[in-house]
């Protein structure tokens, strides 16, 4: 039995990304930790996940913009030191990552683990990412002088839950050492009697005030379209909304999202592949870099459609977002478009199945 630490870098997005993972191999069996920062606990404990076991990760904060640029090294050295803690514990065989989490690889090569990366993006952006990550794990070790073996970010098991023909003219060479699966439990796709139905879920992005966005949604939707709401306990502005909508606290979109004729959601790689598999086109409000990157293929393939939220003007912005949405809900050729991606992820392997080869 192998003896596996699950960890990602301390976003909900990103240990959404290794938590299928965890659940995977805790199935087949195997001794499985998962290392959070306290702050998302809350989250990983939603998941369900028995006889999976919690450990705390001790990450900066970081309160000055100006600091940002200094986050992927920062990050490197403290998830590395981090992992190298709790393996004096945890004594792993084995450990999964996020790509995001440069200092599992940097641990990983230290103390010669067997990987498994889950990429969060898609394959155009890796060779990009490799050397950038290359940069800054030597970097990181220059601080903290660990032994490495030749393998940081060249010989960990490559997943992602997105289908290599969904990037298309992007696949690079190294497509070839990524494996796609299927994480899901539930393979539930949408049905014609999902008619008004929007799911709004839009993570947990500092850049604009997540309520903000709801907020203004809410009020601009409700009148046409029975909403549903992702969001966490406590989340604020939405202790008052109309009685169409239903505020939902779940850990994913697996076995929601099926539901409802569209997802609003903000290109992350978990919400648009959960939304897509399961038959529903998405609207995409993009953030940062692989946001863009994933909402862009999904118009692409005509299985949604992206905009961008101008911060200098919030109240036009929310006028036509809401517009969007409500066309790709009611638009019969982007449900098409999700359906044949559904259909397409329907014969990827199952994540299972890879893992038990692992």
């Amino acid at each position: 039995m192998t003896n596996v630490l699950v960890t990602s870098a301390p976003a909900i997005g990103h240990v959404n990304l290794v938590l299928p993972v965890a659940r995977s191999l805790r199935r087949l069996g195997h001794s499985v930790t998962v290392a959070a920062s306290p702050e998302i606990h809350w989250h990983v404990g939603k998941w369900q996940l028995p006889h999976v076991r919690k450990a705390p990760l001790r990450y900066p904060v970081v309160t000055e913009r100006s600091a940002w640029k200094h986050i992927p090294v920062d990050m490197a050295i403290t998830s590395a030191q981090e992992i190298l803690r709790l393996a004096e514990d945890v004594n792993p065989t084995h450990i999964v990552f996020d790509r995001s989490d440069l200092g599992a690889a940097l641990a990983a090569s230290h103390l010669q683990l067997k990987a498994v990366c889950v990429a969060s993006t898609g394959f155009g952006t890796f060779n990009w990412m490799r050397a950038e990550s290359q940069a800054i794990i030597e970097e990181a070790n220059e601080t903290l002088r660990l032994s490495r073996a030749d393998m940081a970010l060249s010989r960990p098991t490559w997943l992602t839950y997105l289908p290599h023909s969904f990037h298309g003219s992007s696949v690079s060479d190294i497509a070839s050492d990524v494996i796609a699966c299927d994480p899901r439990e539930s393979s539930l796709v949408r049905s014609a009697g999902s008619g008004r139905r929007i799911l709004l879920s839009y993570g947990t992005t500092p850049r604009v005030p997540r309520e903000v966005l709801l907020k203004g949604l809410i009020e601009r939707l409700s009148p046409a379209f029975e909403i549903g709401v992702v969001a966490p306990p406590g989340a604020t502005g939405l202790d008052s909304v109309p009685s169409n909508v239903e505020i939902l606290d779940v850990p994913s979109l697996e076995g929601v999202a099926f539901e409802y004729s569209v997802v609003g959601c903000h290109g992350g790689m978990s919400t648009v592949t959960e939304a897509l598999s399961s038959g529903v086109p998405v609207h995409s409000v993009p953030f940062s870099r692989d946001q863009q990157y994933i909402a862009s293929l999904c118009s692409n393939l005509g299985a949604g459609d992206m905009m961008r939220f101008d911060e200098e003007s919030v109240m036009h912005s929310l006028d036509e977002i809401s517009e969007a949405i409500a066309r790709v809900a009611s638009e019969e050729a982007y449900a098409i478009g999700a359906l044949s991606f559904a259909r397409e992820y329907a014969e990827l392997p199952r994540l299972d199945e890879i893992l038990s080869r692992w």
